[in-house]
């Protein structure tokens, strides 16, 4: 991630790191020019990776490290550096909920409040699509919009200052064919109408508990009942048909990957535990 720094744009220069083989990354890790392996100097490497490239993922990180991390290293000259909705949102989260610790410890909230609202300017100013009404990640280096949407377009709505209209079409958008109206167990990680959908592929469409549960959570805090329900009961099902799996098919519920994912029953712990809290008279 990038270091801290004045005005929003810094504040959202955030390198793809999770959603490992997502296909909102597929464009520019397509365009980078690998250099030649010592193992086969030869080789035509794939125009565009579809989450097997990790050749791509090596010499990503073999750069930072040569770099030594450096923060403008990354910013400036990292061949790879993609502004991402659902990095950032989670970010202004958690500005928000070290504001509120804050409070509780005697500390000054103010700066992780500035934080928060500098990340969301930048999100509506940088991400946001109005042409299509979603959020799209945006690659930095040819500083244009991506065009596979994933369910880290949902992010956002982590963001408790999100204007009204835009959560509303992030609503349609998630109930829409695309996401959660056509599958059986949503919400699967990529649009169902992208051509790089890919039920078992991971990131590529899979409906996972952790991007669930952010986007239930951000449900709660903006009162959509009709997402929150949704995610509650949908994530339940899968649990009881198979297990704390590492992720599903978004179709029939099939439990994928690893088995008693310690993320995924955390987090149905969280759920179950935020039905049954008793509600404020």
């Amino acid at each position: 991630m990038a270091g801290r720094g004045p005005g929003p744009r810094r504040q959202l220069d955030r390198h793809g790191d999770g959603l490992d083989n997502s296909p909102a990354w597929d464009r520019p890790l397509g365009a980078l020019q690998l250099p030649p392996t010592a193992y086969a100097p030869g080789h035509v490497r794939r125009t565009l990776p579809t989450g097997e490239d990790y050749d791509r993922y090596v010499w990503l990180v073999a750069l930072m490290r040569e770099a030594g991390y450096a923060p403008a290293y990354l910013r400036e000259a990292h061949p790879f550096a993609v502004e991402d909705p659902l990095v950032n949102a989670t970010y202004l989260a958690s500005a928000h909920a070290l504001a509120e610790i804050a409070e509780i410890v005697g500390g000054d909230p103010v700066p992780h409040r500035e934080c928060a609202e500098r990340v969301h300017r930048a999100l509506l100013d940088r991400l946001w699509d109005a042409e299509t009404g979603c959020f799209r990640a945006r690659d930095l280096r040819d500083d244009r919009l991506l065009p596979v949407l994933t369910a880290g377009s949902f992010g956002p709505l982590l963001d408790p200052e999100l204007p009204a209209p835009i959560a509303r079409n992030l609503v349609d958008l998630l109930l829409s064919a695309r996401f959660a109206g056509a599958a059986g167990y949503p919400v699967p990680t990529c649009d169902i109408q992208a051509p790089a959908f890919d039920r078992a592929g991971y990131w590529r469409g899979p409906t996972w508990i952790s991007t669930n549960w952010l986007i239930w959570y951000g449900a709660l805090a903006h009162d959509i009942p009709v997402v929150a329900d949704l995610l509650y009961g949908s994530t339940m099902r899968l649990v009881r048909q198979s297990g704390f799996r590492e992720f599903f098919d978004p179709f029939d519920g099939t439990g994928r990957g690893g088995h008693d994912h310690s993320w995924s029953a955390a987090l149905v712990l969280d759920l179950l535990g935020a039905r049954r809290a008793p509600q404020a008279a």
